[in-house]
């Protein structure tokens, strides 16, 4: 009775997890969408002079691309490094507590030693659905911002 216990917690805080994963992700898909499409709002006018000095729309996407992008690639490496540095510096404060613990508890016994578990996998996963999804809302609203008319665009209106 207590490992069907133990089992249906498991299940189910996995199932809470998942949920909260979706969620999460479905929100900054939306928050990037939502930021791509104020930054080419404020280009609007510099990408309309580029459009009037030659500048292909294809050009245009690929200048636009590139430098979204970058910002992007950065921004993943690091949150992957700082995310692998909080969770190295909470297995270290989670010895220490184990330590305190063994200490004011009195028992003898040895420390539970944990080790991390990195899920390369996983994070590559979600790395390049998070690239997909920014590349195809950037695409979106570049190609949205390049229909414009490019004289209102020039003109302010």
């Amino acid at each position: 009775d207590e490992v069907e216990l133990i089992f249906f917690f498991i299940f189910w805080s996995t199932c809470v997890m998942f949920i909260f994963f979706i969620v999460a992700s479905v929100a900054a898909v939306a928050s990037a969408f939502v930021f791509l499409s104020l930054v080419l709002n404020q280009r609007q006018k510099e990408l309309a002079v580029l459009q009037a000095i030659g500048a292909s729309p294809n050009q245009i996407i690929r200048l636009v691309l590139f430098e979204i992008l970058s910002i992007v690639i950065v921004s993943m490496a690091l949150g992957v490094l700082l995310g692998m540095a909080l969770a190295l510096s909470f297995n270290g404060l989670f010895n220490v507590f184990g330590f305190i613990f063994q200490l004011l508890g009195g028992t003898s016994s040895s420390v539970i030693s944990r080790e991390l578990v990195w899920p390369w996998l996983e994070l590559g996963i979600v790395a390049l659905a998070v690239f997909a999804s920014v590349v195809l809302a950037l695409l979106g609203t570049t190609r949205k911002a390049l229909r414009s008319d490019l004289a209102s665009v020039l003109k302010g209106e």
